[in-house]
């Protein structure tokens, strides 16, 4: 049988192997000779879903989001006009940031972008105001 043969007999199922939670996609000809895989990484996804941002104090905030898949690790930063952002930390490996010596009574946005083998998501922004 030609490979163009095996492709056009090509079926496409979901195996249940998962890499840090990521499905696997992987086409099989009708002998069940895996031809094609994929998986759903990074720029399959739009950003970390749920970012929310709380103040801790007068002077610091926390950014928290949900677990992104695939995600090695979480870039966050912070700005008082969304158009000029400073690094809070580059290399996140947990679910949330803090931000610290703040100033008083300033609305903060963070954002937090999660970094994969493959790639990187969009941003995710909330915002808060300290006290």
């Amino acid at each position: 049988m030609s490979t163009a043969d095996e492709t056009a007999r090509a079926t496409a199922r979901l195996e249940n192997n998962l890499n840090w939670g990521i499905p696997l996609y992987r086409g099989f000809n009708a002998a069940g000779k895996a031809l094609v895989s994929s998986s759903l990484q990074g720029d399959d996804f739009d950003a970390p879903a749920n970012p929310v941002a709380a103040e801790d104090s007068s002077t610091a905030m926390t950014l928290s989001w949900d677990f992104f898949p695939g995600a090695t690790h979480y870039e966050v930063e912070i700005s008082e006009d969304e158009l000029e952002w400073t690094s809070v930390d580059d290399a996140v490996v947990a679910l949330s940031c803090q931000a610290t010596e703040l100033t008083t009574a300033t609305e903060y946005f963070m954002r937090v972008k999660a970094v994969t083998a493959t790639g990187e998501s969009e941003w995710a922004t909330a915002s808060d105001t300290t006290d």
